[in-house]
């Protein structure tokens, strides 16, 4: 889990009045919301009050998708005349966790969760959208990682590289969709995602994904069996991508978990 620096979050801190959330529903006229009481300027929109609940939610290392259920007031009948002018089902959904000042302005937030509608529930008084990651487009329980011993970087492929507003290059640290917040340097929260240094980057696009892709390497080998040995070989083992302590744990006795009364039964 990544964690602020200290002394970002201290200053941080000290201007944080309330914690909200913005939700962007990208339909065919993206709709902007929030369940605060006023109306909040994000990045040049507006998000309009409604009453909005976030229930069901399931954010876990399982072998399946993420989720998460929003409900929103519908007593003006607004989703129901959107669902029925447009199919809604498989549109993006970004869900922000924004901390505000006194005066209602964002002083900094971050993409808490986003993903698809993939199923919904209308009725004269509430609209429920059931909001799934994106491996629900797999239509099947998907792992998101299991661990191995050898490397699962490609060789040679860098993580995602970008110019920062102060023209200098900056290396992804964090999978991560871009937002303002995020965009090296000029957004609260950049450090949790990018670490200065790289070539070749791109210009940033809002919106974009950037991945942690992990080799890094750049010398002159053209070859790697992705052990940790090779690594170790090509001077690169910072960025190794596999579990390495693996080979020695396949047939050790583990025993934690078990006290001495128990070993003697």
């Amino acid at each position: 889990m990544k964690s602020f620096p200290s002394d970002l979050l201290t200053e941080i801190i000290k201007r944080i009045h309330t914690r909200t959330y913005l939700v962007k529903l990208q339909f065919s006229h993206p709709l902007y919301l929030t369940p605060f009481s006023e109306k909040i300027l994000h990045e040049n929109q507006w998000y309009s009050p409604r009453k909005i609940e976030f229930k069901g939610g399931q954010i876990s290392m399982l072998a399946r998708a993420d989720h998460i259920t929003l409900e929103a007031n519908n007593s003006d009948r607004f989703f129901t005349y959107l669902a029925e002018s447009e199919r809604i089902e498989g549109s993006p959904v970004y869900i922000y966790e924004a901390y505000l000042d006194l005066h209602a302005k964002i002083i900094g937030s971050w993409v808490f969760f986003f993903g698809y509608v993939d199923r919904y529930r209308i009725s004269p008084r509430r609209a429920s959208l059931m909001i799934y990651n994106h491996m629900i487009k797999f239509k099947t329980p998907t792992p998101r990682y299991i661990h191995g011993a050898a490397c699962r970087f490609e060789f040679k492929k860098k993580s995602s590289i970008i110019i920062g507003t102060d023209s200098n290059q900056y290396t992804c640290i964090f999978d991560h969709i871009a937002v303002a917040n995020n965009r090296p340097v000029t957004g609260a929260f950049w450090r949790m995602f990018w670490t200065l240094g790289g070539s070749g980057g791109s210009v940033w696009q809002s919106e974009s994904e950037y991945l942690v892709e992990g080799c890094n390497y750049t010398g002159a080998e053209t070859s790697c069996d992705q052990s940790y040995d090779r690594c170790i070989e090509l001077g690169n083992q910072a960025n190794f991508g596999g579990f390495r302590w693996q080979p020695y744990l396949a047939d050790k006795d583990l025993w934690w978990g078990r006290g001495k009364q128990r070993e003697s039964m």
